[in-house]
């Protein structure tokens, strides 16, 4: 397996590594600095920000917790811009929610009532 470097490195990768290089130099942060809030060393915060290595997951969310900022900020630039969020109807967010307080031995039998309403109005 190549080493990872710029050169081959995902566009996600360099994408995500220069939002996290902005955030630093928003907050005015070192590398060094972050590499102490993230317990890590300097080398591998420059790393991250040219995509030469891949941030972790639980490593993104520390990120985003020192920076004080959603993470899709740190994914900005990147395909997930594209993904949109499905068009749920607030009621069903409502359903959802007193779903959730159904005793599960009854949610079968609530289910069946409520698709029994739905059927009614077809």
């Amino acid at each position: 397996m190549p080493i990872p470097s710029p050169k081959n490195a995902k566009p996600v990768d360099l994408i995500v590594g220069g939002n996290i290089r902005s955030e630093r130099a928003r907050l005015k942060l070192s590398q060094g600095a972050l590499g102490e809030k993230l317990n890590i060393t300097f080398q591998q915060v420059q790393k991250y920000e040219k995509g030469i290595n891949r941030v972790s997951a639980s490593r993104l969310v520390e990120m985003c917790i020192v920076f004080d900022t959603p993470i899709e900020r740190l994914f900005a630039g990147t395909e997930l811009d594209k993904i949109k969020e499905p068009n749920i109807p607030p009621v069903a967010y409502v359903l959802a929610h007193i779903f959730d307080d159904i005793p599960e031995a009854q949610k079968l039998q609530a289910i069946s009532a409520l698709r029994a309403v739905a059927d009614s109005f077809r």
